[in-house]
């Protein structure tokens, strides 16, 4: 097994990134060594874009800044903070993100500083989608390694992977090799989950896939019904809100839910499909549990909610206990 080329690639979610954190706080327990020191690769979206920088962060002596529980805890003590609500009326929602990015971005200067993903210990990769240029941009510490024009701050490639279209507005970003920023929206809109791009870039760099090993992690699936009851007319508003006037209105619009699940179900076909073997190790991992009705938000920074969220990692944990042995063996 020493020479499987191993990959980590983690979910987007929001706040629930506490999820993906406690379960690889639960493989750095067992194996007695940091996340970064285990993988050749480690993809992030969104939240998981953030996680993967926070595991391959260096610290002044040349070792990982932060374990996965540092990053887990950066969500029980931070998130109330990047989700911060903002008063204003429910139509003036129609026309300004649910949160500004300002809190956001102090809490990753004060983590990452002025680390740029060139430096990253493990090679990184990290989903974002430019609007000027309409189309994907993959933020790859290897290529910053091998070309300036492709560096920028891990700050600025946080922001860049986790500005979802209605949370956060889209994040303006200098650097690569054009004259002006670009402007950026969350990965998931693409690849929620990214291990079928962190497959491609193991083929991209000329390595079978029958060497590969690759452990997805997800921040909990959905499992509830969209629009249980028909809906009349089925039009923007519907898909945008369920109901923009209830009291309670749903955490996330009824669009980015589908196209996020959609996309990471998709990795998920394609990865396994991809690495399936027969008579040979098992080398193709999901670690994915479904959360309740009503249980799934990606902004309920709530005492409670947070509460839940742990558990549920606790239960992840559990369920997948058998998976997780086998992973750190193969690690």
């Amino acid at each position: 097994m020493g020479d499987l080329f191993k990959i980590l690639a983690i979910d987007g979610g929001g706040i629930r990134g506490i999820i993906p954190a406690l379960v690889l706080a639960e493989i750095e327990s067992r194996t007695g060594r940091s996340v970064q020191s285990l993988f050749d690769l480690i993809a992030g979206t969104s939240t998981g874009g953030i996680l993967a920088l926070g595991l391959t962060c260096p610290d002044k002596s040349g070792g990982p800044k932060f374990s996965a529980v540092d990053l887990a805890n950066l969500y029980i003590n931070s998130g109330s903070k990047i989700f911060a609500k903002r008063r204003f009326s429910r139509l003036r929602s129609f026309f300004s993100s649910k949160y500004q990015p300002d809190a956001l971005k102090k809490i990753l200067f004060h983590y990452f500083g002025q680390t740029m993903i060139s430096q990253s210990l493990t090679d990184i990769l990290i989903t974002c989608y430019s609007l000027n240029r309409r189309g994907i941009k993959n933020l790859s510490s290897r290529d910053a390694k091998n070309n300036n024009f492709d560096d920028i701050s891990m700050v600025s490639a946080a922001l860049a992977t986790s500005a979802a279209p209605t949370y956060f507005p889209p994040a303006q970003i200098e650097g690569f090799h054009f004259d002006h920023y670009q402007s950026f929206v969350d990965g998931g809109i693409f690849a929620n989950n990214p291990s079928a791009l962190a497959l491609a870039e193991a083929s991209r760099r000329g390595i079978s896939l029958d060497r590969v090993l690759l452990v997805s992690i997800g921040t909990g699936k959905s499992g509830h019904e969209i629009f249980p009851i028909e809906k009349k007319g089925w039009g923007l508003l519907q898909w945008i809100q369920k109901d923009p006037w209830a009291v309670h209105p749903p955490d996330t619009p009824p669009i980015l839910e589908v196209i996020f699940d959609a996309s990471s179900e998709l990795a998920d076909i394609v990865s396994s499909n991809l690495l399936s073997s027969t008579g040979q190790p098992q080398r193709y991992y999901r670690i994915q549990e479904i959360l309740p009705v009503n249980r799934v938000s990606m902004d309920d920074t709530s005492a409670e909610y947070m509460a839940y969220l742990q558990n549920h990692a606790n239960t992840t944990i559990r369920v997948s206990s058998r998976n997780i042995g086998q992973i750190c063996r193969q690690l």
